[in-house]
């Protein structure tokens, strides 16, 4: 026994979560420093936990795994499921089937027959297509010719409605550099816009522009943390970081079509800059997400205690507040 030794190395389980069958988690573990995997439950769907919604995102449809309103949306098809609501998950049956696009279960056979050959097709291809590739891809389309034909074409259709490629809304300075691409074709507007803004930021100093906005406004009740916002690590609040407060809302509004209450949420927006922010006391760290790539969270050095009654009225002080129309 006189060489007997123990040995203690760090398990390979880096994450580990245990589902109630309609999607909440429960018995979640995380290795300290390790970056958190977001594509969970519904063979992968990506679970949104900025601005504490705790949803999973799908193709077709926003789901509330916890059951409070199931599926945001109504089945698209639901006229080849009379004999369900259309607001079902996994044909009510979640141990036996899931709903990785939010249309209908791909196990089952009568959900096959009722979709043509090219929605079939469609289907797979969403399958099989990288996610991260698809917003890299967008990423570098975001500063071509193309990025250019996508703002003036959605500004024509749509006005105050217009468009970048990746979806998010035009500014007025994204329209004007389109339109400096369109009159000097050998010369890509977004990308001089890129370059523009690089210049600009390091010049002035990005942490001194008023870019930082928080959906709802800045009471010091709106900037609390809430109970899943106190449970991420560290813990903060979500705002999003756009040249405008105007954008801010737009973004908002374009990533839930549907959700009234966000739209209402969003007719305030609170806006202030980094500085301002630090200056509270309070820091602010990058946060993308795939629906979100200019998400942002507003930490604090002392955690969830940071944020208490005299500190977030110094976080208040440092916002100013917008009404959008």
């Amino acid at each position: 026994w006189d060489d007997f030794t123990v040995y203690h190395g760090k398990t390979n389980v880096v994450q580990a979560q245990a589902y109630y069958p309609y999607g909440g988690r429960f018995d979640q573990y995380q290795r300290t420093a390790s970056t958190k995997n977001v594509f969970l439950y519904n063979e992968g769907a990506e679970r949104l936990e900025d601005f504490s919604f705790n949803l999973d995102e799908t193709k077709h449809r926003i789901y509330d795994p916890w059951g409070r309103l199931g599926w945001w949306q109504i089945d698209p098809y639901a006229s080849k499921f009379y004999h369900l609501t259309p607001y079902n998950y996994a044909f009510l049956n979640p141990i036996l089937y899931n709903d990785p696009l939010g249309d209908c279960p791909p196990g089952d056979p009568n959900c096959q027959r009722g979709m043509s050959r090219s929605e079939q097709a469609q289907r797979a291809f969403w399958n099989a297509v990288p996610r991260a590739a698809a917003k890299g891809a967008l990423g570098v389309a975001k500063m071509t010719d193309l990025n250019d034909a996508v703002v003036l074409a959605t500004t024509i259709t749509r006005g105050d409605g217009a468009v970048n490629i990746d979806g998010f809304s035009a500014s007025t300075l994204d329209k004007n550099f389109a339109i400096a691409g369109a009159l000097l074709p050998a010369v890509s507007g977004s990308g001089l816009k890129t370059a523009s803004n690089a210049i600009t930021d390091g010049l002035k100093g990005s942490d001194k522009v008023a870019d930082i906005h928080r959906i709802g406004g800045s009471s010091p009740e709106n900037l609390a943390l809430k109970n899943t916002e106190k449970a991420l690590d560290p813990p903060g609040i979500s705002v999003l970081k756009a040249e405008t407060p105007e954008q801010a809302a737009q973004q908002m509004k374009n990533a839930f079509p549907n959700a009234t209450k966000l739209h209402d949420a969003a007719r305030v927006v609170g806006s202030g800059s980094e500085q301002s922010i630090r200056n509270a006391g309070f820091d602010i760290l990058p946060d993308a997400t795939r629906k979100f790539p200019n998400h942002h969270r507003i930490i604090h050095p002392n955690g969830t205690a940071g944020f208490n009654k005299e500190n977030l009225q110094k976080l208040s002080n440092a916002f100013v507040d917008k009404l959008i129309e």
